[in-house]
C-alpha cells in the first residue's frame, strides 16, 4: 500500500510572457533559379538616387549591367548583348517593350510605362535561365505588380521632374477582389526644349489592374499598360524590413551563332545595334549568317536594409567580340571592358533619407568616319574598315538625393530633392557629322541635371 503527497508549484498566470516575432525575410529565388538572378525590392527602385523611379533605369546597376548611347535612354546593355536581347515579363505577360517611345529597333526608350508604386517585387535573370525563356541570349525582366486595396478606396499622388501622376485604387465587392488604377504625365518638358535632337519626350502612361475571386479555387483578373507619346519639338542648332547580406562571383561565356547580318555591308551585325531612335539604319536587308562571342566575370556584394543603411557594389570584366558576314570578330558596340556600379542609401532619422548611385564604364567602341570622303560630301559616311576602331573616353557619373518624410492629415507625404550627375561631367553620347561646319562633331550627354518631386498617400 502506497501512501504519498506530491506538490507541483506552477508560476502565476501573469508571470507567463509568449511572444512570436514576424520578420520579412530576404528575397530568395524560385527553385528554378540556380545562378545569375537577382531579386529586387519595391523601395530600391522607388528611392534610389538617379532610377528615377524607372524599373529599367535601377536594373543598370546590376552586375554586368551598361547604359546605352545616352542617359536620356534607359536601355539595358547587359553581358555586352543588345537591347534586342532582353525579354520583359510583367504579370506573367509577355511585353516587346515597357517603355515608351518603343520601336522595333529597340527595346528601351526614355521612361517605363511601368508605375514604380505598383511594383510588388522584380526578378532580373542575366543567365541559367529556367526552360521557357531558354531562347533569351542576354536577360529576363520578369515583374510583379502589387493587387489594389481590398480594404478602402485610397490612393495617392505624385509630382517631380519624372511627371505627375496619381493612383486609385479600392475593393471589388466584400472581400472577393479589388481594382487599382495608375496615371501619369512626364514632365520633362518643363525643364528643357531639347535633350539633343531637336525636341524633348512627352508621354502620358496608364497602368490598370484588377481582379475578382470567383470563389476559392478560380479568379479572373485584367492587366492593362498603354502609353503614348510625342515629341515637342524645340529651338536647336541641328515597408521596407529587409534583412540579409550577399556575395556572389560568376564566370560566363555566350556564343551567338546565325545572327541576322547585314548583306550590304559585310562588316555589320545587328548585334551592334538596338538603343536608339534611328530606326531606318537598320532598314537594311540581312542574313543569318553571324557569329560572335562574350567572356567575362562578375562580382557582386550586397547588403539590404538593416541597421538604417543597404547598398549594393559590382564591378564586371568583359570582352565582346562579333562578326558581320566577312566573318572578322571585332569588338561590338557594348563592348565595355570594365563596369563599377555602386548603389547605396542610409537612414539618418525616420523622417530623413540619404542615397547616392555611382557609374563608371569603360569608353564605347564607335566606328569613326572617313572624313575625307564626308567632307566632300559635306555629310556622314563611317569608315567600314574600322568598324568599332576606336573608343569614346571612359563614362563616370554620380547621382545623390534625400528624402524627408512628413504627416498630413495623418497621412505620409513625401518630398524629395536630387541630383544627377553632380559633378556636371559632360559624358559623350556619339559622334556626328556638323553639316554647317563639315567637321565631326561629339554629341555631349546632360551635366548636372536637379530633381525634385513629392508622393502623398492619402
Amino acid at each position: 500500500d502506497l501512501d504519498g503527497a506530491f506538490q507541483i508549484d506552477l508560476p502565476k498566470l501573469d508571470a507567463t510572457f509568449q511572444s512570436i516575432t514576424v520578420s520579412e525575410s530576404v528575397f530568395v529565388p524560385s527553385e528554378e533559379v540556380k545562378t545569375s538572378g537577382f531579386l529586387v525590392q519595391r523601395y530600391e527602385i522607388f528611392k534610389a538616387a538617379g532610377a528615377q523611379q524607372d524599373v529599367s533605369r535601377y536594373v543598370q546597376t546590376l552586375p554586368g549591367v551598361g547604359i546605352g548611347t545616352n542617359d536620356f535612354r534607359n536601355d539595358l546593355i547587359v553581358r555586352g548583348g543588345s537591347p534586342l536581347e532582353n525579354l520583359f515579363v510583367v504579370d506573367n505577360v509577355e511585353i516587346p517593350n515597357i517603355n515608351n517611345f518603343a520601336n522595333f529597333a529597340s527595346a528601351g526608350g526614355t521612361t517605363s510605362i511601368l508605375d514604380a508604386d505598383l511594383i510588388r517585387d522584380v526578378t532580373f535573370l542575366t543567365g541559367g535561365y529556367p526552360a521557357p525563356f531558354i531562347n533569351r541570349t542576354s536577360s529576363v525582366l520578369q515583374i510583379a505588380q502589387r493587387e489594389g486595396s481590398c480594404e478602402a478606396f485610397g490612393g495617392r499622388v505624385s509630382l517631380g521632374s519624372a511627371g505627375l501622376g496619381a493612383i486609385l485604387e479600392g475593393p471589388i465587392g466584400k472581400d472577393r477582389g479589388s481594382w487599382v488604377f495608375s496615371g501619369k504625365r512626364s514632365f520633362l518638358d518643363a525643364f528643357t526644349k531639347d535633350i539633343g535632337f531637336g525636341g524633348v519626350p512627352v508621354n502620358y502612361n496608364f497602368n490598370t489592374k484588377a481582379l475578382y475571386d470567383l470563389n476559392p479555387r478560380d479568379r479572373i483578373w485584367l492587366v492593362n499598360f498603354t502609353g503614348v507619346d510625342k515629341i515637342r519639338l524645340g529651338a536647336t542648332d541641328t515597408p521596407r524590413k529587409s534583412t540579409g547580406e550577399d556575395m556572389t562571383a560568376e564566370v560566363y561565356q555566350k556564343d551567338y551563332i546565325n545572327y541576322p547580318v547585314s548583306t550590304q555591308f559585310p562588316s555589320f551585325s545587328l548585334a551592334n545595334s538596338g538603343d536608339t531612335f534611328a530606326v531606318s539604319d537598320l532598314l537594311l536587308p540581312y542574313t543569318s549568317a553571324g557569329r560572335g562571342r562574350v567572356r567575362g566575370v562578375e562580382f557582386f556584394i550586397e547588403k539590404k536594409f538593416r541597421d538604417r543603411w543597404y547598398g549594393q557594389t559590382n564591378v564586371s570584366y568583359s570582352r565582346t567580340r562579333h562578326s558581320g558576314l566577312d566573318g572578322i570578330l571585332r569588338p561590338g558596340t557594348y563592348d565595355y571592358p570594365v563596369i563599377l556600379n555602386a548603389v547605396g542609401g542610409y537612414q539618418l532619422t525616420k523622417k530623413w533619407d540619404l542615397s547616392a548611385r555611382f557609374v563608371y564604364l569603360s569608353g564605347k567602341p564607335y566606328t569613326p568616319f572617313n572624313e575625307i570622303l564626308s567632307r566632300q560630301q559635306n555629310r556622314r559616311i563611317f569608315d567600314l574598315s574600322r568598324v568599332n576602331g576606336e573608343r569614346a573616353p571612359d563614362y563616370l557619373r554620380l547621382d545623390v538625393r534625400a528624402d524627408r518624410t512628413f504627416k498630413v492629415r495623418g497621412k505620409p507625404l513625401l518630398i524629395f530633392v536630387g541630383i544627377q550627375n553632380v559633378t556636371n561631367r559632360r559624358n559623350i553620347a556619339q559622334a556626328t557629322w556638323d553639316r554647317k561646319l563639315n567637321q565631326v562633331r561629339f554629341n555631349r550627354q546632360l551635366g548636372l541635371f536637379p530633381l525634385i518631386g513629392l508622393d502623398w498617400k492619402f
